[in-house]
């Protein structure tokens, strides 16, 4: 929780991620922990407001515009 409350300041300093393109939106990510236990929080940003829409762990596949 305390990683995505970083996002209150300063989103955009988080990458697109690499599927921004294939959904159609600036999906942005943030990754956190070690190791095997790396996730990564997707977002997107609309005005001053933060939308998260997953947390995967990163061993997983990319996402579709259908697993947002």
């Amino acid at each position: 929780m305390a990683r995505m409350d970083t996002l209150e300041t300063q989103p955009e300093r988080c990458r697109l991620a690499d599927e921004a393109d294939d959904v159609g939106i600036e999906l942005r990510e943030l990754l956190f922990g070690r190791r095997h236990g790396m996730y990564r929080i997707l977002f997107e940003i609309q005005g001053r407001v933060v939308h998260i829409l997953r947390i995967r762990h990163t061993a997983r596949d990319s996402v579709s515009g259908s697993d947002l």
